[in-house]
């Protein structure tokens, strides 16, 4: 029932333009599901926070893999450090 309401992409207007379809790569998402299904066995029975720290850890080792990958091939992949990740912080009246 949860990936019913939580999982179909239908759900989500902002997922789907009249003029462009669909924007976003469910080849991508596929691909994703699989490696965390992987994980399953490791993490069926973890606490939620233990659950999310694990798959935290494991994707940054991941991506930290697949740049090193990626540098040794000659490409210029980038990590985007994590100041430009976060949000401005806004005043109470709403001013940055």
């Amino acid at each position: 029932m949860f990936c019913v309401m939580n999982c179909n992409p239908a759900n989500f207007a902002e997922l789907y333009s009249a003029i462009l379809g669909w924007l976003f790569n469910s080849s991508a998402a596929e691909q994703g599901n699989v490696w965390f299904g992987k994980f399953m066995p490791v993490v069926r029975e973890m606490s939620e926070t233990h659950y999310n720290f694990f798959l935290d850890e494991m994707i940054l080792i991941h991506n930290e893999q697949r740049v090193a990958v990626l540098e040794k091939r000659g490409c210029r992949p980038r990590m985007v450090p994590l100041e430009e990740l976060r949000l401005p912080r806004q005043g109470g009246d709403g001013s940055l």
